[in-house]
């Protein structure tokens, strides 16, 4: 990461691009994990400064779903990361090199984004230990940027690189079930 950020400053200089930009793109490249600490610290908010509007979730209630929740999460997230790393693709397309293998295994053949998924379900477990029922609410904003924003573009570039393959897939497997 610290090679990467300090290639991408010199890069800048050389180009003459503004480098508070250019290393604000590079901390938040995988821009849905950044989405995701932005609303957990934003639960911490809410949880200091705001007044509890929703009756309050009993703490082994909210320890429980916290723990099945980010268990399950972190399950949806870690399968699929080592599965595209031993295939040889990235995580990420359209952050780094382009995909080199479809894969339709594993979490991806009932799911076609089991990572954003597990992303998804983690912080609302977090979310709910952190700040009871605004955890609900931060899931739900998160979720709505993945559903809305990073998935379309995504699915535009594999559309494009995959092409039928992608189009067959998309037909055969929900987005996030």
């Amino acid at each position: 990461m610290q090679s990467d950020i300090i290639s991408q400053v010199f890069f800048a200089r050389r180009c003459g691009m503004p480098i508070f930009r250019v290393l604000i793109r590079t901390l938040t490249r995988p821009w849905p994990l950044f989405t995701a600490a932005v609303i957990i610290a934003l639960c911490f908010a809410a949880r200091i400064l705001l007044p509890v509007y929703f009756e309050s979730i009993p703490v082994m209630l909210s320890l429980i779903c916290c723990a099945v929740f980010c268990l399950t999460g972190v399950l949806f997230m870690a399968v699929p990361f080592v599965q595209y790393i031993s295939a040889g693709t990235t995580l990420y397309p359209g952050h780094s090199a382009a995909p080199k293998v479809l894969i339709k295994t594993g979490f991806n053949a009932i799911c076609r984004n089991p990572m954003y998924l597990g992303l998804v379900l983690f912080v609302l477990g977090l979310g709910i230990f952190i700040s009871g029922m605004y955890g609900f609410i931060g899931a739900f904003l998160l979720f709505l940027e993945l559903d809305r924003v990073q998935i379309p573009a995504e699915e535009r570039e594999l559309l494009g690189i995959f092409g039928a393959e992608y189009a067959n897939y998309r037909k055969s497997v929900g987005k996030w079930f």
